[in-house]
């Protein structure tokens, strides 16, 4: 059996031509490699697990602005890749945007005939040794929980849809342009034909000499940031060792056998996390992994590599030499 390859928040619309990597390429360069090794190592199957582009973007801003675009080059490759290889999208947060895919009806969209976009979670079940649950982990997020509220209802009428894609981007409903969570960049004027990342992180004025009192609260932040890591990350291994748990009590309460193994693959932390396995059931082992990002604020190239067994290998694209991803 074929592998499978997955990769998580590619937020394919921050990517700048900034060269990066041993080799000196931009990060869509990177990717691109990756795709044609996915295409010439019969590659079954790529999921994309949440995330896809920073959707809907800011007032003003463009995810495909007119002229030569990275996003729109990125989706045409990959649009290119699904008619050679099969092409699986998990909806995350990020992507309530391109939701209306569904109401447009696969005749108004052709070139998105070979592309399977499910919500809010995917299962491969064939593998003789594993079973893996991929999900987008937006669910499990602390910070989101107020905001997902009466799902059903803010998702499916029609009056509350808008509301709703504010509320998954983290925005106030009262004031959508602006984020109800601190530390992100205001929305900014970005001219025909520029990256919206690039403006917001390079286009602004000059940065003033940091003051003493700016020092210390940058010091205090990221004081603050290591010191609630480590029970951050714990937080997203319990919550994928309880969806396991789930898993596992459903698939024995309707009188199916689990796999010796149950992973539970989420993105959405934008870290990459491998954890040891833990026993869940009676010979049934859980594993989480968390499957990294691809946005421009990292320099890593996170995928997942499901071997012909179904195991499951954390990897860097960019980053370990070429012969870790080739596995045999």
């Amino acid at each position: 059996m074929s592998r499978t390859i997955i990769v998580s928040d590619l937020h394919i619309d921050t990517w700048t031509e900034r060269k990066i990597g041993a080799t000196g390429k931009s990060k869509k360069e990177h990717f691109f490699d990756m795709l044609d090794w996915c295409e010439q190592a019969a590659v079954r199957e790529l999921v994309i697990n949440g995330d896809l582009m920073d959707l809907p973007p800011y007032v003003g801003q463009f995810a495909f602005p007119a002229g030569p675009c990275t996003a729109r080059d990125v989706v045409d490759r990959l649009v290119r890749f699904a008619s050679k290889v099969q092409l699986t999208c998990v909806f995350g947060n990020h992507d309530i945007g391109v939701s209306g895919f569904r109401s447009m009806g696969e005749n108004s969209i052709p070139s998105l005939r070979n592309v399977n976009l499910c919500y809010p979670n995917y299962v491969i079940d064939d593998y003789p040794g594993s079973t893996i649950l991929i999900e987008h982990g937006h669910f499990c997020d602390p910070f989101l929980l107020l905001y997902v509220r009466d799902l059903t209802d803010r998702t499916y009428r029609e009056s509350k849809f808008e509301a709703f894609q504010w509320a998954m981007q983290r925005r106030k409903p009262a004031a959508p342009s602006e984020r109800a969570a601190p530390g992100v960049l205001p929305p900014v004027k970005v001219e025909e034909g520029q990256n919206a990342y690039y403006t917001a992180r390079h286009a602004q004025k000059p940065v003033r000499k940091p003051s003493l009192w700016s020092r210390i609260r940058s010091l205090l932040w990221n004081w603050g940031k290591a010191a609630v890591a480590k029970p951050e990350m714990q937080w997203w291994w319990q919550a994928a060792l309880d969806e396991i748990q789930a898993y596992t009590t459903k698939l024995k309460t309707s009188g199916a056998a689990p796999k010796p193994v149950i992973y539970q693959i989420y993105g959405h932390t934008h870290r990459a996390d491998p954890r040891d396995d833990v026993p869940i059931d009676d010979g049934i082992s859980g594993i989480y992994i968390n499957a990294g990002t691809w946005t421009e604020e990292v320099d890593e190239g996170w995928y997942l590599d499901v071997d012909a067994n179904g195991k499951v290998w954390l990897q860097d694209w960019i980053n370990e030499p070429a012969e870790l991803r080739r596995l045999s």
